[in-house]
């Protein structure tokens, strides 16, 4: 889920708004009540931030008139966006949150690939980025399970924690190459995604 600029993705914001139509149908077909009643029983899981994210490092293009925002302000602004999307969702009847942090980005191909980082290594300032993001990810959770009281619960996963652990630990969960790409191809005599 992507809470920001668009390339080929579906906003956050978009998906929302595409839950509301559904929303509209359940409430026509099954009256408020049970709507109610089945809105508040079913788990809502969200991960967004990642896209966001990489598209933060992706190279500017000073003449396109694009600045990088300061990276704790960016955090702030996307942590707040989200925030407006959950509490959007749970004024439509969605109760039970499950809410996925960003991963540690700083180990996928392409951060490798645009950073120069060496094989076998992630990048340091990229996974930096994300666990600001992640911090205050759960900070906001936390407000929110307070605002909205006991009829709402919106938990946080730590998907950052889990990945980097099986990274480090990978022999021990049956891997012994970790940072190859999904997808190997070959550009110009380089194998992308090789272990060097």
């Amino acid at each position: 889920m992507w809470l920001g600029w668009q390339i080929g993705r579906v906003p956050l914001g978009q998906q929302i708004s595409y839950f509301e139509k559904t929303r509209a149908q359940i409430l026509e077909t099954m009256g408020e009540k049970a709507a109610a009643e089945f809105l508040g029983e079913a788990l809502f899981t969200v991960a967004a931030g990642s896209n966001d994210i990489l598209e933060y490092l992706s190279p500017a293009v000073p003449f396109f008139g694009r600045q990088k925002p300061d990276p704790a302000d960016f955090q702030d602004a996307l942590v707040a966006k989200l925030a407006f999307h959950l509490k959007r969702l749970n004024e439509l009847g969605a109760r039970k949150f499950v809410i996925a942090d960003v991963g540690p980005l700083g180990c996928i191909p392409y951060v490798r690939a645009l950073e120069f980082i060496p094989a076998g290594e992630c990048s340091a300032a990229v996974n930096k980025l994300c666990e600001g993001y992640n911090k205050r990810l759960r900070r906001m959770i936390g407000r929110l399970n307070q605002e909205t009281g006991p009829e709402s619960a919106f938990v946080y996963t730590n998907t950052h924690g889990i990945v980097m652990e099986i990274i480090r630990q990978h022999r021990q969960y049956g891997s012994r190459i970790f940072f190859l790409a999904c997808c190997r191809f070959a550009f110009r005599g380089l194998r992308v995604g090789s272990v060097s």
